[in-house]
């Protein structure tokens, strides 16, 4: 069957509140309170796309920067800076939390696919963003340093400048 997703036009105070709500949010983690959390918005042009998606494409992230941070860090942060152009929205985030064993910053996306090890549930919010990145034609890259901290930049093509009408549909099979 096929699904049509929503598309919502974004504007530099959406994109604030979605921030600051998937930031509201991950409050109830254990130690959030101890995080400094900041975010900058660098607003060029509307973005129009799935908000639910970019709201939940920050949940996980937001939220690992917060559950993944060292007990050892005095000031442990975590900075989300998203800029809206024409071309795409792009979001990253860095934080010093205690970081991934990614052997020579490998594809995130294939170690996802591959590892079954008992600590592959620390990767199950980057799982999902990939997913939705996928079905969006986004892109993610993840840089981590283990004790030092991770760093995801994730890009959405902005699809009010897509020549493609169908860019924001995709197949979904129901198997009900």
């Amino acid at each position: 069957m096929k699904q049509v997703q929503s598309s919502n036009i974004l504007n530099e105070s959406a994109l604030r509140s979605l921030v600051a709500s998937s930031v509201n949010k991950c409050r109830s983690i254990k130690n959030a309170d101890k995080v400094d959390v900041r975010y900058t918005i660098n607003y060029v042009n509307e973005y129009k796309g799935n908000a639910d998606q970019v709201s939940l494409i920050l949940d996980n992230i937001i939220s690992n920067g917060i559950k993944y941070q060292s007990k050892d860090v005095k000031n442990p942060y975590v900075d989300v800076f998203i800029a809206s152009t024409p071309q795409k929205l792009k979001i990253k985030v860095l934080d010093n939390g205690i970081g991934m064993d990614i052997d020579e910053n490998e594809n995130i996306q294939l170690s996802m696919a591959n590892d079954r090890k008992k600590d592959s549930h620390k990767k199950l919010g980057l799982y999902i963003v990939n997913e939705i990145l996928q079905k969006n034609r986004g892109s993610f890259f993840v840089e981590s340093v283990k004790n030092s901290g991770t760093m995801v930049l994730i890009e959405l093509p902005n699809v009010m400048n897509s020549n493609n009408k169908n860019f924001n549909r995709y197949e979904h099979n129901n198997n009900n």
